[in-house]
Parts: C-alpha cells; structure tokens; sequence
C-alpha cells in the first residue's frame, strides 16, 4: 500500500532533518553513505546531496534499533533489513493508529539452512511469515527473527507524527474518508 504513496516515499527531508528525526546526526549519515551502509536508503540529488523520504526516516529508524548502534547486529545488515522492512513497519503502524487493513506478514525470519559442500556451509533463505508456527517442519542451522507488529508499536512519537500527518494528506488514497467526513459543516 504505503509503495504508491507520494507523501512516503517522495524524497523531501535533508539529512538535518533526518538527524533531526531520527537522532542520527548527518555526520554519521555521510559516514555511513561513505562506508556503503546505506546502499538502499535515500536519494543523491543531481548536485550530490542526499534527500530521504518518510520511508527512508523509518528504514534509518529500524536499522539504528536492530543493531544497537552497532552493538546488536552489523549497521550494513541492519540498515538493509530497515529499508526491506520499513514499508511493512509504516503498514502495520498505520493499522493500529487510523484502522488501515494491515498488509505484509507480522515476521521476517532468515534462515540459515544452506547444504554443506567442502565442510562449508552455504545458503540463507529469508521469509515473510504470518506466524513462526509457519517454520515448522525446516531444517536449518539459524534462525534471525524481526517482529514487524513489535517494530510498528514502538516507533518513536517524532517519526510517528510524521507518518500520521502523511496518513492524513493521503486520506483518499487510503480509503480514508472518514477522518474528513463532518469537517466542512
């Protein structure tokens, strides 16, 4: 749903802005553009400066939180699960703030369930699943769970009155009508 949305997905914040937002400061964001950790989140400008989107701000938000600042899970992985989750995270954050159907499954899991060849082992598979009952029944080494419905209950006030405040200018498109109905009288 949010894939369609202008008001999430069009470039429009600074890096300030996302510091801002975020508590990322644009020196870290530089620093990581650097080192290629944001290889799926923002925008180069054609004069070299970087906007981010509303979908950007979360993918930051999300990969800032799986890795603990680094503590947890590598920042590269961590800011790549942010921008492959964060459609599903502003999906699911709107179904319990304004009643939008929720789309995308609850869980991203990746497994590490390769063959073994020459005393290695290779393969990860990454799912959607609706329920972690869903992996019954595979065989694999690791398991890597992220809670989308946990991620969208704990994002943070700023980044949730952004998202909200785009909800609102994207009432139509939404089907959501009736958070206008009664307005003009």
């Amino acid at each position: 749903m949010v894939k369609n949305m202008t008001t999430f997905t069009e470039p429009t914040y600074s890096p300030g802005a996302v510091a801002t937002i975020t508590d990322a400061p644009p020196e870290h964001l530089r620093d990581w553009r650097r080192r290629d950790l944001l290889n799926l989140i923002g925008t180069a400008e054609e004069n070299g400066r970087w906007k981010y989107s509303l979908r950007d701000v979360v993918a930051i938000w999300i990969g800032l939180r799986l890795s603990q600042h680094g503590r947890a899970m590598p920042l590269a992985t961590a800011f790549n699960y942010g921008a492959g989750l964060a459609e599903t995270v502003i999906n699911r954050f709107l179904a319990r703030k304004v009643g939008i159907p929720t789309t995308g499954k609850r869980y991203a899991v990746t497994l590490a369930d390769g063959d073994t060849k020459d005393g290695k082992t290779y393969g990860i598979t990454t799912l959607r699943v609706a329920d972690l009952a869903e992996l019954a029944g595979r065989d694999f080494d690791m398991l890597t769970v992220l809670d989308c419905e946990r991620l969208a209950a704990t994002i943070p006030p700023q980044i949730a009155g952004f998202l909200l405040v785009a909800a609102e200018n994207e009432y139509e498109a939404m089907g959501l009508h009736r958070w206008t109905e009664g307005l003009d009288d």
